[in-house]
């Protein structure tokens, strides 16, 4: 059996990576004890001898490896949150204050026993250096966990990328299933049986339909955007419900009600048409006498709003559904919709289908406002 050997590899780049870092303290901390030592050899009865100096500054510099452990699993455990500054403010004040209180106490429990120096000569007259490794210990706490939450930052950003292309490719297939819905064999044969019946009654009527159906099969394999304006998306609706009308002349009308500031919004590409569809399916063909399917869309407190209601039987089963809580959802195309919603929006959106006030369903979305740039 082959094993794959990338986790030991992951593990042989990490241990290889601190034990640079260990040499590079060293290696700044005999630099350090060198570039102050000749001047304080001298300086009184307290002043350590070259081993003393070396070994104060190899604990101390040492010493920053498994603080930066400690940081770098306090970051994990309390990672930066976009749009929280107060919070990451407070989570920064507690690292530089916290870790080099830490290093300072860890510091002097390591260095006298090992050293053979005396503790209360040393606080009594080099309090001050106490005091200065524990304003640099600062600096490197703020500089590690700046360094922390950049590498995290990048990850993120990378995991975006992929996001926004798993988004893509998702979006790709949503089109072949929503065509593969849409198409289904009984929604061909009547509306191609409408058709035929039409040539021989109204040829002119005959070609608009199929002129319709060319279109519309046409807007559904072209539009390959994530999103799109509402104008388009209504567009799409719009010559949808037309092949619809086909098959219910006397039986469906349709109202649309579009604020004009809204048309230029984007929204997610191909997101109303299931629910349409949904509408027609489940309402209006479910009833004998006729009935209505309206589209409303304005704009509320920086959200875009969108709502389709028909003025069928209503919801029978009782199903009543809102989102993003995770209650139940009935239909492929309900759940494909709020899945979309949620990948792109995280937890800025509503979805409902609720049964409407006076009979009939009503399917809202609310997502936030984004005007179309171009």
């Amino acid at each position: 059996m082959i094993k794959s050997g990338g986790g030991s590899r992951d593990g042989t780049r990490r241990w290889t990576a601190w034990a640079g870092f260990a040499v590079g303290c060293a290696g700044f901390a005999f630099l350090n004890a060198v570039s102050w030592y000749p001047a304080y050899r001298n300086s009184g009865p307290y002043a350590p001898g070259w081993n003393r100096a070396l070994a104060w500054e190899l604990v101390r510099w040492e010493l920053w490896v498994p603080m930066t452990a400690l940081i770098l699993r306090w970051v994990r455990k309390y990672p930066r949150r976009d749009g929280h500054t107060v919070g990451n403010s407070l989570r920064m004040i507690e690292a530089v204050v916290l870790f080099p209180a830490l290093h300072c106490i860890f510091l002097v429990a390591i260095y006298f026993p090992i050293a053979g120096g005396r503790l209360g000569a040393f606080l009594h007259y080099r309090s001050f250096v106490l005091l200065i490794n524990y304003l640099a210990g600062m600096i490197v706490a703020g500089l590690v966990l700046g360094l922390a939450w950049a590498r995290d930052y990048q990850s993120q950003l990378r995991q975006e990328e992929v996001r926004a292309s798993n988004l893509g490719a998702q979006l790709a297939q949503a089109q072949l299933d929503a065509l593969k819905m849409q198409l289904q064999p009984h929604f061909l044969f009547n509306t191609m049986n409408a058709i035929s019946s039409m040539q021989m009654k109204n040829p002119a009527a005959a070609q608009r339909m199929l002129v319709r159906l060319s279109e519309f099969l046409r807007m559904t394999l072209e539009d390959s955007a994530k999103t799109v304006t509402l104008r388009r998306e209504m567009d799409f609706v719009a010559r949808y419900l037309e092949i619809e009308r086909v098959r219910f002349p006397d039986r469906l009308a349709v109202q649309f009600d579009l604020g004009a500031e809204t048309l230029d919004a984007m929204v997610p590409n191909l997101i109303l048409q299931p629910i349409v569809e949904n509408a027609v399916r489940h309402g209006i063909a479910m009833k004998a006498e006729p009935g209505r399917i309206e589209v409303r869309s304005s704009r509320c407190n920086g959200f875009l709003r969108l709502q389709v209601r028909d003025t069928g039987p209503g919801l029978t089963d009782g199903l009543q559904v809102a989102f993003p809580n995770r209650a139940s959802i009935s239909g492929i195309g309900l759940a494909n919709i709020r899945s979309r919603l949620e990948r792109m929006y995280g937890d800025s959106f509503r979805f409902s289908v609720n049964d409407a006030e006076g009979g009939g369903v009503l399917a809202a979305i609310e997502i936030p406002f984004q005007e179309s740039t171009r």
